[in-house]
């Protein structure tokens, strides 16, 4: 809402700030994207997996997992299922996935879950639930 009114402000007088804000926001979309496009698997998987790791998107937002944060293949002790949801282990920390990020009924090939999150950890932004689950 305020970039529209500022944006609104800008044509009523003439200033060029609507037309800055628009070409800032198409580069940082851009820079985004491009991130994508070189995003690769997780170290020790299979790079004929990569079209895989690329593909995936969150369901919330339809970005994608793996330009959004780095994907890990997860051991089976290194997640779980709980009552209400799933859990992943990070740096010694049980971290809850949130629902929106759980990828159902997506084809598993990697063996185990695969989370995707920051390296702190927080957010867990994809989850996939290894295929035997």
């Amino acid at each position: 809402m305020l970039i529209d009114r500022g944006c609104w402000i800008a044509r009523r007088t003439g200033s060029n700030r609507c037309n800055a804000r628009r070409v800032a926001a198409l580069v940082a979309a851009s820079a985004f994207l491009a991130l994508g496009a070189r995003a690769a698997p997780p170290a020790k998987v299979d790079p004929a997996l990569a079209p895989w790791f690329r593909g995936l998107a969150n369901p919330a937002s339809g970005l994608s997992c793996c330009a959004e944060y780095d994907g890990h293949v997860l051991a089976s002790r290194d997640w779980r299922s709980t009552a209400t949801g799933y859990q992943v282990q990070i740096a010694g920390t049980w971290r809850d996935v949130p629902p929106q990020a759980v990828l159902n009924q997506v084809p598993n090939p990697t063996g185990g879950a695969v989370a995707f999150f920051p390296p702190d950890g927080t957010p867990i932004y994809c989850f996939v639930r290894p295929t035997d689950s």
